[in-house]
């Protein structure tokens, strides 16, 4: 059935709504409030690395942060964090470029030295476990935890490996680390890294008992910086990991030295050199012979603090060198001494319980003259003391005068130099005096000027040939004779030779020379210090020259740098005068 009306009414409907939707619509209102905070959201996947790639360093900071060994001997796991120089950790160190060693120190018994002993060890020249080694990290187990730290646990328990000390919780132990980024076609160079040794007690807490005889600082004062066996190895404290009376040269052990590569007889033998009676040699690194028999030490090989640096906070046990006497040691310089047979005072000695009964710091034997810093003492160095120059004062140096120069020579030894160092001064005339003796020299070098030395001489009023071998030296004064004494042993002599009329500034004189002492019955000529100042040619004030050179930075080889006779000593300005 239809119903007529039917659509219309829906037709009608529809526009009625429409009307009313456009009625409602108006302005935007205003922001509700904000609403409750809701519930956090999962966890995000993880971020990238905090490191940064190793190979991006120049240089590794390695550093130990703990050491685990397990009760009785397990195999003991390294934690370490590697940075670079910004403190960011380096990642993506491969296993086969780290190794590890780890070694125990034994106190000393009846007269003998303590000593580092490693666990790991390997055969030399067919003898089996003659040097101690590392081990590399392929060989354990190893993770890079991705941020620059690692972990490490050795391949083995320690009680495992089969030529190592009996473990013992109670006494010192050392992990060191050797990096080589340049083994195995890793990197083409190798990053320097330090060798990081860390001591620890297996049993926990610090250390009491130590072995820090040497420090780095000491060795490269002289060396720069130490880069051994292939520039992987730098601390000293590494070193004595392997190099200990535990390891031997297989290629030398028929040589009068046991083939002994221990650091004690290694460093004394390779230093004492060309004065061993039966030289060094050590079949090294890559199988290389390094012959150190011909080896000078650039000082005298009795300044044994030099390397024994007691002053040194980081070496609380430099003192061994005085305190600890035994064949070991002292036969590492003293080479000739059948100790067995009566080859040392005509005494038999079997073992070293009795070597402090004369070398000790408390021995009487020949009113203690063999203690071994005694026995040790230059004389020449110690009659030094007593010698001090000063140049009081330069008059009369302008262009074209003859200078008069005043000096006096003291003695830093007399009791009365602390309050009245000029009451102190030498008769440097008196015929039996130290100044007088055939071979002794008291010299002034007068050189100009200050702000550059050369010497020169613009109008040629010194006639020096330019082949007479001396164009550009300075002028002397010989005050060995001729020399003025004012009453009060300052003495002033003129120069027989002019300041040249083209000379200008400042100049510089410096007292040089030697005297000569008796010692144990001959006459030996004294390094002393040259000393200096300077002086006006034509400047109001005296300008001095600049100071470029630390005689301390010389010494730091030749403890006293001496040249030329031991007349030019101890101050570099004395070498400008002429160089």
């Amino acid at each position: 059935m239809s119903y007529p009306g039917a659509k219309p009414l829906k037709l009608g409907t529809l526009f009625l709504s429409a009307f009313l939707l456009c009625a409602c619509e108006g302005d935007t209102g205003s922001a509700g409030s904000a609403g409750p905070a809701g519930p956090p959201g999962p966890a995000g996947p993880a971020g990238p690395s905090g490191g940064v790639p190793v190979v991006s360093a120049e240089t590794i900071n390695t550093e130990v942060t703990s050491v685990i060994i397990p009760a009785g001997g397990g195999a003991p796991t390294v934690e370490l964090r590697l940075t670079n120089d910004l403190n960011q950790g380096l990642t993506g160190l491969p296993a086969a470029n780290i190794r590890f060693i780890v070694a125990q120190l034994t106190p000393g018994s009846a007269g003998g030295s303590s000593a580092w002993q490693s666990y790991i060890t390997r055969g030399s020249a067919g003898i089996p476990d003659a040097q101690a080694t590392t081990e590399t990290a392929t060989a354990g187990t190893y993770v890079d935890n991705g941020d620059g730290t690692y972990t490490y646990t050795f391949s083995q328990a320690l009680t495992d490996y089969p030529a190592g000390p009996v473990f013992d919780a109670n006494k010192t132990h050392r992990v060191g680390i050797e990096i080589r980024t340049n083994s195995g076609g890793f990197l083409p160079e190798n990053i320097p890294a330090n060798n990081a040794p860390y001591d620890f007690l297996p049993t926990g807490g610090a250390p009491t008992f130590t072995r820090a005889i040497v420090d780095n600082d000491t060795c490269n004062a002289c060396h720069d910086n130490l880069e051994l066996h292939g520039e992987a190895r730098f601390d000293t404290g590494y070193c004595v990991q392997c190099h200990n009376p535990y390891s031997i040269d297989g290629d030398t052990v028929n040589e009068p030295w046991g083939g002994s590569v221990d650091m004690v007889v290694m460093i004394h033998k390779i230093h004492h050199g060309i004065n061993l009676a039966n030289g060094y040699q050590v079949i090294g690194f890559g199988g290389n012979l390094h012959d150190y028999s011909n080896i000078v030490f650039p000082q005298d090989v009795r300044n044994c603090q030099t390397c024994h640096e007691e002053s040194d906070t980081n070496t609380p046990d430099a003192s061994n060198w005085r305190l600890v006497a035994n064949r070991n040691s002292c036969g590492a310089c003293h080479d000739d001494i059948d100790w067995e047979n009566g080859g040392h005072n005509g005494v038999s000695f079997f073992d070293d319980t009795q070597c402090l009964d004369c070398h000790g710091p408390d021995a009487t034997v020949n009113n203690g003259d063999v203690q071994t810093p005694v026995a040790h003492e230059i004389p020449e160095a110690v009659a030094a003391q007593a010698f001090e120059y000063q140049v009081v004062s330069v008059t009369n140096g302008g262009p074209g005068q003859m200078p008069t120069a005043s000096i006096r020579v003291l003695n830093p030894t007399d009791p009365n130099y602390a309050t009245d160092p000029e009451s102190t001064a030498y008769d440097i005339n008196d015929p039996a005096g130290p100044f007088q003796t055939g071979g002794a020299r008291l010299r002034m070098d007068i050189a100009w000027t200050s702000a550059e030395i050369g010497n020169l001489d613009t109008n040629d009023d010194l006639m020096r040939s330019p082949t007479s071998g001396a164009p550009f030296d300075p002028i002397s004064i010989d005050f060995k004779t001729g020399a003025t004494n004012d009453g009060s042993n300052t003495f002033s002599k003129a120069s027989t030779t002019a300041i040249p009329t083209g000379a200008t500034g400042s100049g510089l004189a410096i007292l040089e020379g030697r005297p000569q002492v008796d010692i144990d019955g001959s006459l030996e000529s004294i390094a002393v210090a040259a000393n200096g100042i300077a002086f006006a040619i034509t400047d109001t004030t005296a300008q001095d020259r600049r100071q470029v050179v630390d005689i301390d930075k010389c010494n730091d080889c030749h403890k006293n740098l001496s040249l030329h006779g031991d007349n030019r000593s101890g101050n570099t300005e004395v070498c400008s005068t002429c160089h």
